[in-house]
C-alpha cells in the first residue's frame, strides 16, 4: 500500500515533463521550489531505487545553480543508483551533471574525469535498448534522442569546463559540436544554451558582435522553446558587452532586466550578479549611495 502511494504521488512530477510548452524537452524541465519540497516527501519514503534516482536527479537540477554542495549530495546519489539498477544512459546523465557542479565549484580535474566518463557512456549506442523510461529526457519518448540529448550536454559542459578555465576557442569547439549533433535533435532548448555558452566563449575572445548576436539568438530560441532558466543569464551577458562599450544606460537596462527575470525563474545566485553588476557601474559614476545600495543586494553572486 505504501508503494502504491508512492507511485500515485510521484506521477504528477513524472509526467510534468510532458504538461509544459509544447516545444520543451523534459530533459530540461527543473521543479520549482514547491515541487521541489514536495519530491523530498517523496524520496523520504521511495523504496523503488528507478524513481528514486530520478527524484534525485531532479533535485539535483533544482539546487545546482542556487546551492552546488546540496546538487551535489542528489547528484552522487543519482549516479550510484543508476550504477545499482545498470542503467547506463542514467549513469551517464549522473557523471555529467556530477561534472557540471564539479565544475562550478572549481574542481575542474574532478569534473572533466566525470564528463569524460559520462561522454564514454552516451556515444554508445547499445546502452539504448534498455533504457528506463526514456520519455522522462525525451519528448518522444526516444530512447535515442534521450542518450543524443544527454550527449550534446555533455559537449555543453565539456565546452564550460574549458571557458571556466580560459580556454575559450576550445570552448567553441565543443559548442560548436552541440549545434551539429542537434540537427538531429532540433531542440529549441539546446539551442538557447549552445547560443548562449557560444556567446560567453566569443566574450571570453573580446569578439564581442559575434558574443551579441550569439546572445540575442539564445534569447530568441529561449522564448521559442519556453526554457527560461538562464535568460537572465544572457541579458546579464548583454550588459556585460554594453559595458564594456562604455554605454552604461544599456548595461544598466540588461542588468534590471536580468534581476527581473532571475527573481521570476527563482534564480538568486544569478539575481546576485545583476545586483553586484549595478552596484560596480554606480561605484564607477562615483554614485556611492546607489552602489552600496545594491551591493547589499547582491549576497548570492558566485559565478
Amino acid at each position: 500500500m505504501k508503494q502504491l502511494r508512492l507511485i500515485i504521488t510521484v506521477l504528477p512530477f513524472m509526467v510534468l515533463s510532458f504538461c509544459s510548452i509544447a516545444q520543451n524537452n523534459p530533459y530540461w524541465q527543473e521543479p520549482t521550489r514547491i515541487q521541489a519540497d514536495s519530491l523530498k516527501m517523496v524520496l523520504a519514503t521511495s523504496t523503488n531505487d528507478s524513481v528514486t534516482m530520478y527524484i534525485n536527479r531532479q533535485l539535483g537540477m533544482y539546487y545546482q545553480e542556487i546551492n552546488r554542495m546540496a546538487a551535489l549530495t542528489y547528484y552522487e546519489e543519482m549516479l550510484k543508483l543508476a550504477k545499482k539498477t545498470k542503467q547506463k544512459v542514467w549513469e551517464a546523465e549522473a557523471l555529467s551533471r556530477n561534472g557540471y557542479v564539479s565544475c562550478l565549484i572549481q574542481n575542474y580535474s574532478g569534473g572533466l574525469k566525470f564528463l569524460l566518463m559520462a561522454r564514454n557512456l552516451a556515444s554508445q549506442k547499445d546502452y539504448e535498448k534498455e533504457m528506463w523510461k526514456p520519455g522522462l529526457l525525451s519528448k518522444k519518448n526516444s530512447a535515442y534522442d534521450a542518450r543524443l540529448t544527454i550527449l550534446s550536454d555533455i559537449n555543453n559542459h565539456l565546452g564550460l569546463v574549458h571557458l571556466f578555465s580560459g580556454d575559450y576557442s576550445k570552448a567553441l569547439e565543443y559548442h560548436r559540436n552541440v549545434q551539429k549533433l542537434n540537427e538531429i535533435l532540433n531542440d529549441t532548448a539546446l539551442k538557447s544554451l549552445s547560443f548562449l555558452n557560444m556567446g560567453e566563449a566569443y566574450l571570453g575572445l573580446m569578439q564581442l558582435d559575434s558574443s551579441e548576436a550569439a546572445f540575442n539568438e539564445s534569447i530568441y530560441y529561449n522564448d521559442l522553446s519556453g526554457y527560461k532558466k538562464y535568460n537572465g543569464l544572457t541579458l546579464y551577458d548583454l550588459g556585460k558587452i554594453y559595458e564594456i562599450k562604455n554605454n552604461a544606460a544599456e548595461a544598466k537596462k540588461y542588468y534590471r532586466l536580468s534581476i527581473i527575470t532571475n527573481i521570476k525563474t527563482e534564480s538568486p545566485d544569478f539575481e546576485g550578479m545583476g545586483y553586484q553588476a549595478l552596484a560596480d557601474i554606480f561605484k564607477k559614476e562615483g554614485n556611492i549611495d546607489s552602489a552600496l545600495y545594491f551591493s547589499r543586494q547582491a549576497p548570492c553572486a558566485t559565478r
